[in-house]
């Protein structure tokens, strides 16, 4: 009898463990539709999941936003691809998974290339090409072309093509065919107090058509002006272009264009100095507003020269994606902390650091370091985070915890969310509309190699 009961006992564990796993098993879990088709210009698009349970979306690719990535039920995904200049076409999958993982289901996302019909000629990093003063300083076209082409321009710009560098001309075109990363020089040094200027021509070969104008300026001996701007809300940061024979320089942020025929030397000797190399930033800006960056080069002799005055726009600080950082502890081995997302915030950057080089750095300055990383040869070591997570770091050294949140548009918010322990937010010094010098020469792999490892 007790082993007819024993046995009836172990049917009835068996029979429920039986309906508990049929239970598990039947989520419901449907997408539709399961292929999303864009244009080389990308855009936006939805796909519907239907459900009863919790699920959540994941991709490696960086460069597809999704809102939500997560949620339960039923619910309309908007996917958002950006304009790719990838030459062919691209596909890569969503996976929508449950949250006990049993149940997948794939969205397929496809992108045309840039040359899949028609005839393309284009360059895709830069409208306007500024040289340093000094002989041979570089920059590069990327050009992306399904067509032969012919390039023209000043004899004073030099081309890299068929292994070496080779001076333009008005009337013997270097040629090319296909896509390419053109590196293109200043032949010589520009010994002249104003800038040289000229316009770098391409269009299809023999027949002029598809033609592309780019204007090519080579500083003056004695010229300043900002190379690459970051502008946030409320900061902005740059690094510099220099004439050949600059050796530092007074700055002076001006909000709304000032009149430079009324800057004097005693003027000058009160702005800040800089130096060819450096990274420049400032702080506690008005958003919305025009900046005038305007700098005086000095030569070794330390004699004033012309003033250059160049805008600015800092972004705004409404409706902008956000990763807040909180719950920030240490338990004596790893920091932990979470990251949510705003409303506007459809995937964000997240780094962290315990180099104390970085602690006093503004907003700005480490937004310029790390949009040169996201757009340097790794940038795909830098993947965009799609959901509200926790993060942790083994190590109990003071940190910083940064994060950097991305829009629908697939543009990079004006707001930085920023966490410091007690001693890095004590390094932190914020003046009011003061400058930030860093004048050590901008080390962009001293900077990658400071990240520390979060998972």
């Amino acid at each position: 009898m007790k082993k007819l009961v024993t046995n009836a006992i172990l049917a009835l564990i068996i029979l429920s463990l039986a309906a508990c796993e049929e239970k598990t098993n039947s989520a419901t879990l449907e997408v539709s539709p399961t292929t999303l088709h864009f244009e080389s210009k990308g855009g936006t698009q939805v796909f519907h999941i239907t459900s009863d349970t919790q699920w959540s979306i994941s991709t490696p690719e960086p460069n597809i936003w999704i809102s939500p990535t997560s949620g339960y039920g039923d619910k309309d995904v908007q996917v958002g691809v950006a304009a790719t200049t990838n030459p062919a076409a691209v596909t890569v999958m969503l996976m929508v998974q449950t949250d006990d993982g049993s149940v997948t289901r794939n969205v397929q996302v496809e992108q045309d290339g840039v040359l899949e019909s028609g005839e393309i000629l284009t360059v895709t990093n830069n409208t306007h090409i500024t040289f340093e003063g000094a002989a041979h300083s570089t920059d590069s076209l990327t050009i992306i072309s399904n067509v032969p082409y012919e390039m023209t321009g000043p004899e004073w710009v030099e081309v890299n093509t068929k292994g070496g560098f080779a001076a333009l001309s008005r009337t013997v075109p270097v040629t090319g065919s296909g896509s390419v990363d053109l590196k293109i020089r200043a032949a010589s040094r520009n010994d002249s107090e104003t800038d040289r200027q000229d316009v770098i021509t391409l269009c299809k070969n023999l027949t002029g058509e598809l033609k592309i104008d780019i204007p090519v300026t080579q500083l003056g001996r004695h010229r300043v002006q900002p190379n690459i701007m970051v502008p946030l809300a409320n900061a902005l940061a740059t690094d510099w272009k220099c004439g050949s024979d600059v050796t530092q320089f007074h700055v002076k942020l001006y909000e709304g264009q000032p009149d430079v025929s009324s800057i004097t030397t005693e003027d000058v000797a009160k702005w800040t100095i800089g130096k060819p190399g450096s990274l420049t930033s400032w702080s506690n800006l008005k958003e919305n507003t025009a900046y005038y960056i305007t700098t005086v080069g000095l030569d070794e002799a330390g004699g004033y020269f012309s003033v250059n005055s160049l805008g600015a726009m800092t972004r705004s600080g409404q409706q902008q994606a956000l990763a807040t950082i909180s719950n920030v502890a240490n338990d004596g081995t790893k920091w932990t902390w979470a990251t949510t997302m705003n409303e506007y915030c459809t995937a964000y950057f997240v780094w962290c650091s315990t180099n104390k080089n970085y602690f006093s750095s503004s907003d700005a300055a480490m937004a310029w370091r790390f949009n040169a990383l996201l757009h340097g040869a790794n940038a795909e070591k830098y993947p965009v985070v799609q959901k509200n997570t926790t993060w942790s770091s083994k190590g109990t050294s003071d940190i910083q915890i940064i994060t950097w949140g991305v829009s629908g548009s697939s543009t990079t918010s004006g707001l930085i969310g920023r966490y410091k322990t007690a001693e890095a937010a004590s390094r932190q010094q914020q003046r009011q509309h003061d400058i930030s010098c860093e004048m050590s020469p901008i080390d962009m792999e001293t900077f990658r190699q400071s990240f520390i490892r979060i998972k």
